[in-house]
C-alpha cells in the first residue's frame, strides 16, 4: 500500500481511527476503528453514500460501536501507541487496487468504504450488510456521486462536496417547496392592499356625496360640486 497514494482526507480518517483505538484502549488499529471514523465524519461522506445505496447509516454506526466495544484493551503501562492490522492494510491494498482500475490516480473515501464493504476480514463487511449495503449497491451509488468524474487529486472528495451544492438529489424529499411562495399566491397576497388604497381613495369622494345631499341644493349644483370633488382619471 502505497500512503502517497491516499487522498488527504482518507489520510485523516486514518488518523481518527488511530486516535479512536488509543481512546478506548485497543492496541491495534483494525477496520472496525476505519469504519467507525468514516461513519462519524460530520461532512458525511460515507453517511450519504450508506443512504444513496439503501442503507442504513445509523444502523451501520450502532453494530460498529457494538464490534469496537468487543476489542481487547490494554491500559497502564502496558498501553502503547496502536499498530495497524494487517486485515486494515490488506483492506487499504484492495482499496488503491480498485481505485487504480476505475482510473484514479488517489484512493479516496468512498473506495475505501468499498473495499470494507468487500473485505473477509474483521466483521466491516457483515456491519454494512446488516446496514443494508451490498458491494454491487455501494458501487452504484459511487459512480451516481461521481458522474464519470476521476480521483486526480489528494483532494478529489471535495468536488463531490460542490458537486453536492449544485445537483439536486433526485431521492430526497422537496424541503422548502412550502418556503416559497407561488407568483399566483403572492398576488393573490399582494390583492387586498391595492383594494385597501383604492377605498381610501373613494372614501372622501363617498363622504362629500353624502354632505353635499343633505344640503338643500338644486340637481345641477349637486353634479358640479360631485365633479369637482371626484374629478374623473
Amino acid at each position: 500500500m502505497d500512503f502517497e497514494k491516499l487522498s488527504d482526507r482518507l489520510k485523516g480518517f486514518l488518523q481518527a481511527a488511530q486516535t479512536i483505538a488509543l481512546r478506548d484502549g485497543n492496541p491495534q488499529v483494525t477496520p472496525e476503528h476505519f469504519l467507525k471514523a468514516l461513519l462519524d465524519d460530520d461532512q458525511g461522506l460515507a453517511a450519504g453514500l450508506i443512504g444513496r445505496a439503501g442503507g442504513d447509516a445509523k444502523t451501520a454506526l450502532a453494530r460498529t460501536d457494538a464490534a469496537l466495544a468487543k476489542l481487547p484493551k490494554v491500559s497502564g503501562s502496558g498501553a502503547q501507541s496502536p499498530q495497524m492490522t494487517p486485515a486494515l492494510a490488506r483492506t487499504l491494498d484492495q482499496a488503491e487496487q480498485m481505485a487504480s482500475k476505475a482510473g484514479d490516480s488517489f484512493v479516496t473515501v468512498e473506495r475505501a468504504l468499498q473495499a470494507l464493504a468487500m473485505t473477509r476480514e474483521g466483521g466491516t463487511a457483515e456491519i454494512l450488510k446488516d446496514a443494508g449495503i451490498t458491494p454491487q449497491s455501494l458501487n452504484e451509488a459511487i459512480n451516481d456521486l461521481r458522474k464519470g468524474r476521476t480521483a486526480d487529486s489528494a483532494g478529489a472528495e471535495q468536488q463531490y462536496d460542490a458537486l453536492k451544492k449544485y445537483t439536486r438529489d433526485l431521492t430526497e424529499p422537496p424541503r422548502r417547496a412550502r418556503s416559497i411562495p407561488s407568483s399566483a399566491a403572492t398576488r393573490k397576497s399582494a390583492a387586498p392592499f391595492r383594494c385597501s388604497r383604492a377605498v381610501r381613495r373613494t372614501t372622501p369622494c363617498s363622504s362629500a356625496s353624502q354632505a353635499s345631499a343633505r344640503r338643500p341644493s338644486s340637481k345641477d349644483s349637486r353634479n358640479a360640486s360631485s365633479r369637482a370633488m371626484c374629478p374623473r382619471a
